[in-house]
């Protein structure tokens, strides 16, 4: 079992308890070297694909620039060795198939690049935390934009072709993606443009087609503050963390989630966290019913998820002055926030 491991955005406009985008090239580490990640890497389907979007198998290529590919990863196969942390599926195979620059940034080309390599090397699941630049949501009505997401949506539908399951974070902008939102932010590489997005515009690959979206929720099972959301964009969620407003009572009282990094251990949150919890989970169907694949693996774990109603009165307010306002559409089902509810290994493998 493989699945793409990418540096991809390490956190989004200075949102509080996210790391921020490095504005310069940091150290490199090979996550292959990490204690309780070198026993599942699988070098042969590594790549780099950051350099125009041709593929570099060399390990400089694949190595990890900020540490957020390394989290992603420990969070799937994190091995079970007696040290660090452990993976939500510790015995199965990762690639790391990175997509970022030096500078933190994911331009189409490099993402295209990732998906076609994962199709043609046998990856069975690729889990995206990132959002490809410049544009948060790509939107249809400008031309430039427009083809862009088309190429994006061939290199995806490619990937499903070729049996390949694809998760992607959603994102951690608290917005409604299933309603107008102002982008104040993109493009991400420039001067920003205060421009409303509707349904014309995709966060890609969160929001293409093929792609199951992923939410983040907290300790309590809570929407994480900042995590996106909308009814038909979340098709599921996961933990993800948040040291906001849910704070568990553990010895760390930290309320992130805690996985490998480029010096050993370490703590971030976000729809990032959130969606390699998912495709942990996906790795373990197929661990267990090989037979099983592409799409089909996502509907098993969709089938043994818990439910999450929405907050009562439909209305989350974490903080109470409305900052992190976001309204709850499905009820009993919480299907806005929750897609198809909180994804459950445990379930999944009983």
């Amino acid at each position: 079992m493989e699945h793409e491991a990418d540096p991809g955005r390490p956190g989004q406009r200075g949102q509080p308890g996210q790391s921020q985008r490095p504005g310069r090239r940091s150290r490199q580490r090979n996550p292959g070297t990490h204690p309780d990640l070198a026993p599942n890497i699988d070098r042969a389907a590594s790549a780099g694909c950051a350099n125009e979007g041709v593929p570099d198998t060399s390990e400089a290529a694949w190595t990890d620039d900020f540490g957020h590919g390394t989290h992603v990863a420990g969070i799937v196969a994190a091995a079970k060795n007696g040290i660090g942390v452990a993976g939500v599926a510790p015995n199965v195979r990762v690639a790391s198939i990175k997509v970022g620059d030096a500078d933190g940034f994911i331009y189409p080309e490099f993402a295209v690049c990732g998906y076609v390599w994962a199709a043609d090397h046998g990856v069975d699941v690729a889990t995206a935390s990132f959002a490809v630049d410049p544009w948060l949501r790509w939107c249809a009505t400008d031309p430039d934009q427009k083809a862009v997401s088309a190429v994006m949506q061939r290199a995806i539908s490619y990937a499903n072709g070729k049996s390949v399951v694809a998760v992607a974070s959603l994102g951690n902008d608290n917005w409604d993606l299933a309603h107008n939102v102002v982008d104040s932010f993109s493009p991400t590489n420039g001067p920003a443009q205060v421009r409303v997005t509707d349904s014309n515009c995709k966060i890609f690959p969160a929001e293409a087609t093929g792609v199951n979206g992923v939410s983040s929720v907290g300790a309590f099972k809570d929407r994480y503050y900042n995590s996106n959301y909308g009814t038909g964009k979340a098709d599921i969620t996961a933990p993800g963390g948040d040291r906001l407003f849910q704070i568990p009572q553990t010895p760390d009282a930290d309320g992130r989630v805690l996985s490998s990094v480029l010096d050993g251990y370490g703590y971030m949150q976000g729809t990032s966290m959130s969606t390699p919890h998912v495709a942990g989970v996906l790795a373990l169907v197929k661990s267990k019913h090989p037979e099983v694949s592409g799409q089909q693996l996502f509907t098993a774990a969709v089938r043994a998820a818990e439910m999450l109603p929405c907050p009562p009165g439909g209305i989350d307010d974490p903080d109470g002055q409305g900052t992190y306002k976001a309204v709850c559409d499905g009820g009993a089902t919480g299907s806005g926030f929750y897609g198809a509810g909180l994804v459950n290994a445990l379930n999944v493998v009983s």
